[in-house]
């Protein structure tokens, strides 16, 4: 066969596979009693099939196998297995949050050794951040699936990228193998979306796709020639869950978790994205639809402003909106580090009072923490 209709071939195959599988594994779930039951934290309607991601997982083992896939996207592929395993018996019995920390880190370090993690930023620089990128990547898109359609929507958009990427590098394998993860969750699409959901990736599903697409932006951004531009390059392929601050915060607060948890530390990485910014929108969709109503008592921004939002926007007038918004009790230093140095000057050079910067660089941290007296306000 000749080796450019790989793609083809590989996207083909995986969506009839996802189309015969998925009913499939519906029926599977029904007949072992594999359910999402809706509780408290989960509000869909009746119980719903699982095993979602055998549907999406196995339609892109069977494209792999019809395009001969091998070599390092080989072992990406049987670690994405290793995922739907762990994944799959934690939808059914829990699996504590520190095995699937190691199992997700285990798998970062496998890539790194076989030669698919990222290059280019040294030795250690080189595992921290393929490390940082496949955990983050897999708890992102797991995250993401608290919403019917998400994940598989916004992984099937990353996988469409990742194989356009690849095909234009001539990298037909490694793009056949992203257009197969692309068709094989927009098939699963059509039972997700069914309103209600008549089946759910669960963490069977989530997981392992989160570490398909990590893998595969990096097989498809690493050119030599790019250096340390590989980097953006994969971070654009895989940016939709990179960037999904603002979506998952609007969830939490809607579907009422800070009603029910008010005095839970949570924190918004990259400053909260997008929140502070729509806090008003939010505010206005509590005043005119009921569904924003739901669950929770109050308008959106004031649980907002009482949530932790770290300092990584890094800019001044973004830091200063932030500041003026919920307040600088409510804002903890972070940093991009070992990736660009940790370097206080983004908070020292903000026109703020000196105590308001102390407690910004460590002060409310201990407080969140309880670990020191509430630092002094202006």
């Amino acid at each position: 066969m000749n080796v450019e209709l790989s793609p083809v071939l590989g996207a083909g195959v995986a969506g009839v596979a996802a189309f015969a599988g998925t009913p499939l594994a519906i029926r599977v779930a029904r007949r072992f009693d594999f359910y999402d039951h809706p509780r408290e934290y989960r509000r869909h309607g009746a119980p719903t099939p699982l095993l979602g991601g055998a549907a999406v997982i196995g339609a892109v083992l069977v494209a792999a196998g019809a395009v001969g896939v091998s070599g390092k996207l080989l072992v990406l592929l049987l670690g994405a297995v290793a995922l739907w395993a762990v994944g799959t018996i934690d939808d059914r019995v829990a699996v504590a949050p520190v095995w699937r920390l190691l199992s997700e880190t285990a798998l970062a370090l496998v890539l790194v050794a076989v030669g698919l993690g990222w290059h280019g930023y040294g030795a250690g620089g080189d595992v921290v951040l393929t490390l940082l990128w496949v955990v983050g990547l897999v708890n992102g898109f797991n995250l993401m699936d608290n919403l019917d359609g998400a994940c598989a929507s916004v992984a099937g958009a990353s996988a469409a990228g990742i194989g356009a990427l690849a095909a234009v590098n001539n990298d037909f394998i490694v793009a056949a193998l992203a257009l197969a993860l692309a068709a094989s969750c927009a098939v699963f699409l059509h039972w997700n979306l069914a309103g209600p959901a008549r089946i759910f990736l669960g963490d069977g599903g989530s997981r392992p796709i989160g570490l398909l697409i990590a893998g595969l932006a990096i097989a498809a951004s690493r050119d030599p020639l790019a250096g340390h531009a590989q980097l953006p390059v994969g971070a654009l392929m895989a940016g939709l869950v990179i960037f999904d601050t603002t979506l998952v915060a609007a969830r939490l607060i809607y579907g009422g978790v800070f009603e029910r948890y008010p005095n839970f530390p949570y924190i918004m990485a990259h400053t909260g994205g997008a929140t502070i910014l729509l806090f008003e929108r939010l505010d206005n969709g509590y005043r005119l639809f009921p569904d924003c109503r739901k669950y929770i008592s109050k308008l959106p921004s004031e649980y907002g402003k009482k949530l932790y939002y770290d300092s990584c926007s890094f800019g001044e007038p973004a830091l200063m909106l932030a500041i003026g918004s919920v307040g600088a009790s409510q804002i903890l230093f972070g940093t991009d580090d070992p990736f660009i140095g940790a370097d206080t000057k983004h908070v020292t050079r903000l026109s703020i009072a000196d105590t308001d910067k102390a407690a910004i660089l460590g002060g409310n941290a201990m407080r969140m923490l309880g670990l020191g007296r509430e630092p002094a306000k202006s």
